[in-house]
């Protein structure tokens, strides 16, 4: 009688066949994993840029609504939205200064700008400054999150040129 060794190679390559299926399932959780982690940054990284460049938007091209609300004491169920113009790109000294007023994280109304802003999960600056880097206003927290989104733009401020830079980001 002749016996052959057949059932045992079956099996060793059976055990070297999981041990690979284990090793790929592992590598394509991980890159899987990975994948899912850069998504979900990315995803909040273009929340960001989309609201910060509607929020600046909104404050360089129209007074707000309602158009006098630096006079009013906000922020309040009929504010619908900030704005700091006289006309499109030239600022109103009285809503800019209200504004860094209630930017000021001390102030109580800072949540409720955030709010009406709709930015509650992330915090902002605010920079007024001219075309040589002088800081003439600057409110809100200073970025120290792992992403932020700054954007600006060319505003005319008291007859001179000036840049408005906003930054959103997330604590």
């Amino acid at each position: 009688m002749k016996t052959t060794r057949s059932g045992q190679a079956a099996i060793t390559d059976l055990f070297i066949a999981v041990a690979i299926f284990i090793v790929l399932i592992t590598i394509t959780t991980l890159i899987w994993n990975l994948y899912t982690v850069r998504l979900e940054a990315r995803l909040d990284y273009d929340t960001m840029l989309l609201r910060n460049y509607h929020i600046v938007e909104g404050l360089i091209r129209s007074p707000g609504y309602p158009e006098d609300w630096e006079r009013w004491n906000l922020p309040n169920e009929t504010t619908q939205f900030f704005g700091l113009t006289e006309y499109d790109h030239v600022l109103s000294a009285a809503k800019v200064e209200k504004f860094v007023e209630l930017s000021n994280p001390l102030n109580p109304q800072y949540a409720g700008l955030k709010e009406i802003m709709k930015i509650a999960l992330y915090d902002y600056y605010f920079v007024l400054k001219t075309e040589n880097d002088v800081i003439v206003y600057s409110s809100g927290r200073i970025p120290t999150g792992k992403y932020a989104v700054n954007l600006a733009r060319l505003v005319l401020f008291q007859g001179q040129p000036h840049i408005l830079e906003f930054a959103v980001w997330k604590p």
